[in-house]
């Protein structure tokens, strides 16, 4: 009996040994990877072989591994029929130690830390069967008493478009500032992104460690979006920062902007007027301009879709003035710029809120002369003899009529019709009644200072369409509200501002408890 117990035990003793001798050079693996990657005997899954510096993950019949070192390697296993292959694999882009996860068997991710955040890179399976990088990310942990717990950036390629977004969280991971994102087209990027294929040169210019603009995407990924967008064209220059914009000669030798967009469709493109031959554009204080070769200027999108002119700039005295669809503001124009008592706002049309339509050789170099070229017709502002009185907006021609709000002077009022002493005006939507002599009508504007409130947003506002309703509206600016007027008693007892992003044209109400304007 002893001696049979002996013999089992000798016996378990050799297969043993020989069990993992036959794991380690299991001939369902690649070859190559017999020395990184073993199968477990009683789950069939892959894992690390002993002594191998690798960081596996498995879901179903894929695989993905990163092997630090020298070579590092990143390697895609697909098992078919018993047997693994290596699909994917790249000796050029690991440094340091990375963690992988896989999340399913069509996607993956590489995880890097450091003492104050971590870098997570995404690996996709396309439809067309190839693997790829689509996403870098970016999270870096504040260090200061600021509210932002993480600053978060990333960089992303999907449907043949290469996005950057950016957002700030709080501690528990509410998002407290978002950036709209920048894109541009990248149909060519597919070829370069395969994980076979990608060098770090290639990564680096696509997914740069340092993406504050004006760094993202760099001028090589811009040249090659304008000519998948319009290949026709000669690229001489763009960016990303109002938009996907670009300067370029078509093919009659014109010199002209092209805004794009991305929508539901692909892009949509929008080709302006021609502009004069010494055209540049360029990035000056990190504002992107260009420079007729007379102006400086900044082409943003008005609030009615076009592209129009947003900024003139005067950079040799620091000045600038702002434009909207149907107002110019004056009020980044010093004191010397502009002759006393001149308003902050005049409303009206103009010429610049369609660059397809410009003419570009009549915009002033001067953002003052602009006050010269806007036509008034049809407008009037707010013009109490005290500034610190407000208007009446009523329901009816009478001022036993219900108020709507009181105004403020400054405050933009487009004119319906005249009746006796009273006037029928649209004030940004809200129409009603105000005592025609308290108003200053078309050229009479420009003598009139603003006298509504500023108050710093800089960040989202849930508004509501009427005073006492419910939140129905986003106001996101980085800049300052407008106060419009002030509502009382609305119909849940309450008071109201009325309030007015001008680089956005929305308006709505807010709660006079929730927000608190500056004294003076």
């Amino acid at each position: 009996m002893q001696k049979r117990a002996l013999l089992i035990l000798l016996a378990l003793l050799w297969i043993i040994p020989a069990s993992a001798c036959l794991a380690e050079n299991d001939p369902a693996l690649p070859a190559s990877l017999r020395e990184l990657v073993v199968t477990d005997e009683a789950s069939g899954m892959l894992r690390a072989a002993e002594g191998a510096d690798v960081r596996l993950s498995q879901w179903g019949d894929v695989a993905a591994l990163a092997q630090t070192g020298d070579p590092a390697r990143l390697i895609v296993l697909q098992r078919e029929n018993g047997r693994w292959t290596a699909v994917a694999e790249n000796r050029s882009l690991l440094y340091g130690e990375w963690d992988v996860f896989m999340d399913d068997d069509r996607v993956f991710f590489l995880t890097q830390r450091w003492e104050r955040g971590w870098t997570t890179v995404t690996v996709r399976l396309g439809q067309d069967g190839v693997w790829r990088f689509s996403s870098r990310e970016i999270h870096e942990l504040s260090t200061d008493d600021s509210p932002v717990y993480d600053y978060a950036k990333s960089v992303s390629w999907a449907d043949e478009t290469l996005t950057y977004e950016s957002w700030d969280e709080d501690e528990n991971d509410n998002i407290i500032a978002w950036l709209d994102p920048y894109a541009v087209p990248a149909g060519w990027m597919a070829e370069v992104l395969c994980v076979s294929n990608a060098d770090e040169e290639t990564l680096e210019a696509l997914f740069p460690e340092n993406w504050d603009y004006p760094g993202w995407p760099g001028s090589a990924a811009l040249r090659k979006a304008a000519q998948e967008l319009t290949p026709s064209y000669r690229w001489e220059g763009g960016s990303v920062y109002n938009g996907l914009q670009y300067l370029a000669r078509r093919p009659d030798g014109e010199k002209v902007l092209v805004c794009a967009e991305r929508n539901g469709a692909g892009w949509a493109l929008t080709v302006s007027a021609p502009l004069p031959e010494n055209s540049v554009y360029g990035v000056e204080n990190f504002i992107d301009t260009i420079d007729t070769g007379t102006a400086n200027c900044e082409v943003q999108r008005m609030p009615d879709g076009k592209w129009g002119v947003r900024v003139v700039y005067d950079w040799s005295l620091g000045d600038w003035a702002s434009l909207g669809g149907y107002w110019i503001s004056f009020r980044g124009l010093s004191d010397i710029a502009l002759p006393q008592g001149s308003p902050d706002y005049v409303y009206g049309s103009h010429p610049w809120s369609d660059i397809t339509a410009i003419d570009w050789r009549a915009l002033p170099s001067d953002p003052s002369m602009l006050l010269q070229q806007i036509d008034t017709a049809g407008w009037a502002t707010v013009n109490n003899p005290n500034p610190a009185d407000r208007l009446h907006l009523r329901e009816e021609p009478d001022r036993a009529s219900a108020s709507l709000g009181k105004y403020y002077n400054g405050a933009p009022v487009r004119v319906l019709e005249t009746k006796g002493d009273w006037t029928y005006v649209d004030i940004l939507g809200e129409t009603g009644w105000m005592m025609s002599r308290y108003l200053a009508f078309g050229e009479q504007m420009k003598k009139v200072s603003s006298a509504m409130p500023v108050y710093d947003a800089g960040g989202s506002f849930q508004v509501s369409s009427a005073p006492g309703g419910a939140p129905d509206r986003l106001i996101a600016t980085p800049w300052s509200l407008q106060i419009l007027a002030l509502v009382e008693k609305a119909p849940d007892g309450n008071s109201y501002w009325r309030v007015w992003d001008p680089m956005t044209d929305v308006t709505g109400y807010i709660n006079t408890a929730d927000i608190e304007l500056p004294q003076g």
